[in-house]
Formats: C-alpha cells, sequence, structure tokens
C-alpha cells in the first residue's frame, strides 16, 4: 500500500521539468549518410533592396558526401546565440517546426518536411529581415571510398 508521501513524491517525480522536457522532445529524423545533393531558392522582400544576397547565393546548389541527421539534431537542440534564445521544436505531421531558432544571423523559424529517409525540405524564414531561404535536399546514393 502506497503512503500519501509516497504518492506526492511520484506525482511531483512525473510533473518534473526533465520528465516532462524528455517525454514531449522532437526525435531527431534519421537519414541516410551518403552523397546528397543540396539546392538554395531565395525570397528577399521588394522592400529591402539592400539586403545582401544568401551566403550561398540564389540558386546555388552543390553536392557532397554527408550525414543531414548531424545538421537535423543541431537545429532541434539549438543553442544560445547573444540574446537569441531558440523555442523547442514542434512535431508536425511531416517533420518538425521550431518556430524561433538562433542563427548567427538573428532568429530564425525553421520548418522540416521530411519526404522520407533520402529527402527533405527546409524553409528558413529570416525572422528580422523577412527573406526567405529554402533547401531542397535529396540523397544520389553512397560515396565513393577515399583515393
Amino acid at each position: 500500500m502506497r503512503t500519501p508521501i509516497a504518492a506526492l513524491v511520484a506525482v511531483f517525480a512525473l510533473s518534473s521539468p526533465s520528465f516532462v522536457q524528455a517525454q514531449d522532445a522532437v526525435k531527431t529524423p534519421a537519414f541516410r549518410p551518403g552523397l546528397w545533393h543540396f539546392k538554395w531558392h531565395e525570397a528577399r522582400p521588394a522592400n529591402i533592396p539592400y539586403l545582401a544576397k544568401a551566403r550561398k547565393g540564389a540558386g546555388a546548389e552543390y553536392t557532397r558526401c554527408v550525414d543531414p541527421t548531424l545538421n537535423m539534431k543541431n537545429i532541434i537542440e539549438g543553442e544560445n546565440i547573444g540574446d537569441c534564445r531558440p523555442t523547442k521544436a514542434v512535431e508536425t505531421a511531416h517533420g518538425f517546426i521550431v518556430a524561433n531558432r538562433c542563427d548567427y544571423k538573428g532568429p530564425v523559424r525553421t520548418e522540416v518536411t521530411i519526404k522520407s529517409d533520402q529527402s527533405y525540405t527546409e524553409v528558413n524564414e529570416q525572422l528580422l529581415t523577412e527573406r526567405t531561404d529554402t533547401v531542397v535536399a535529396h540523397r544520389l546514393g553512397d560515396c565513393d571510398p577515399p583515393k
């Protein structure tokens, strides 16, 4: 038979922030490592003509051997940068959203739509400049062994 004190301890343990946080944590999606192709698309508001082009450039693309799971983990577990405090990632039907992620350019809203373990789309909205960068990524195959 449980004592009232034991019942209170159990209720406190189940409602503690660490337990709730572990229960609510978004699981990092697993992508297959290998040769991936990334393509950037950029949209800038017309009222900010002086805004510099995206670091990678509008329409930029590249192919390289990576494990996108590591990038997703960094997005989900975001760290504070300066005065920017990230919000917790929230799962959606096909991925996740981080309403306020900290980036070197300031706060960013990131939405990742997962198509499979070999394809995803990432939309980053710069909250200060209203610029939107979209990354379309898909796996091409295995990486060639080093020569």
